[in-house]
């Protein structure tokens, strides 16, 4: 069980664990995007269909518009993420919106079609099922890491009344619900936790915001819907959230980073500098900017955990390492720097 009060740092990275896309890896499908020529066969909403026809078959006749400027900054600027591309882009952020949401959100989804014959013209209509990959209780060869930090958590509880809720906080800068969605599975697949409370579990804050809880078949408007949740840096990020995580940041003992790159803009809107000295950060592929971006904000060398470039370190498999059984969390007597 978790001694004193944590805080994870879930960027990017830890969610493409369960395939995600990142911010770059939404601008890089960004910049493959292409006029498709309408599909008659299919019915109703899908991705098949392409990005440009979901804008149309909406009537978002504005971001429509903006359908082929869009395509030229993607195509004229340097390798970004889309978060960038809308920072230094502000009269396009509103379509790169829509469209992170679009990858996002069909990254979450597995697509299943159905055919039928509508007046003599054979026809296919999609359906989308949340996949559930994120659920299995294990990331390749190793625990999944939100389970395990589920495990971490109920400790030696005898039910859910004993746990403590603020003892652990999670601040993401991703959109998807994944981490709520886990934790809260691992916790129900516990006979002795089945009945906790949602409100006794520990907080998800969305500091950019979050999509709605992910529906088991997507509805058409779901796609639309979530794109309206996401906050870019330049709009002041979900201020809610952001005030609830530099409380939770300033009491905890310990932070720990997972997934996430630093970014200075990310760094300033948290406030991180002035923890610097309790933050543990995993470097996934041992990237030198990523180094100096945080030994330079004061995070002590050994408190970064590094993979290389020829064998990244994935946030479960750090874990598997122990990442998160620090002795200074958990009692143990694990030591990073023999990891």
């Amino acid at each position: 069980m978790f001694k004193s009060q944590t805080v994870i740092i879930v960027g990017a990275g830890a969610s493409a664990e369960f395939g995600v896309p990142t911010g770059r890896k939404v601008y890089s499908e960004a910049s493959s995007l292409q006029h498709r020529k309408y599909n008659e066969r299919i019915s109703g909403f899908s991705f098949q269909r392409g990005f440009e026809e979901f804008l149309k078959g909406y009537n978002h006749n504005q971001l429509w518009a903006k359908f082929d400027e869009f395509k030229t900054r993607v195509d004229n600027a340097a390798n970004l993420s889309i978060d960038r591309l809308a920072w230094l882009n502000t009269d396009i952020a509103d379509i790169c919106k829509a469209f992170s949401a679009w990858c996002i959100v069909r990254s979450l989804y597995t697509e299943k079609q159905e055919q039928f014959t509508d007046y003599g013209r054979k026809m296919v209509k999609m359906t989308y099922h949340r996949n559930r990959n994120h659920l299995a209780p294990l990331v390749g060869e190793y625990q999944n890491w939100i389970a395990k930090c589920t495990d971490k958590w109920l400790g030696q509880a005898k039910d859910w009344s004993e746990l403590d809720p603020n003892i652990l906080t999670f601040v993401t800068f991703n959109y998807d619900t994944i981490i709520e969605e886990v934790f809260r599975h691992f916790v129900s697949e516990n006979t002795r936790f089945r009945e906790t409370p949602n409100d006794r579990l520990p907080a998800v804050l969305h500091v950019h915001g979050g999509f709605p809880q992910c529906p088991e078949i997507m509805p058409e408007g779901f796609l639309w819907k979530s794109q309206l949740c996401i906050n870019y840096i330049e709009e002041g990020g979900n201020s809610e959230a952001i005030r609830r995580a530099k409380i939770r940041l300033a009491d905890a003992k310990h932070i720990i980073s997972v997934g996430f790159d630093f970014d200075p803009q990310n760094v300033e809107l948290l406030q991180l500098s002035r923890y610097a000295r309790k933050i543990h950060a995993l470097n996934y592929d041992g990237n030198e900017a990523f180094d100096n971006r945080v030994l330079n904000l004061g995070v002590p060398q050994k408190h970064i955990l590094s993979g290389t470039f020829e064998n990244k370190l994935g946030v479960s498999a750090a874990a598997e390492r122990g990442f998160f059984d620090r002795p200074e969390l958990f009692g143990s007597n694990y030591s990073l720097a023999n990891a």
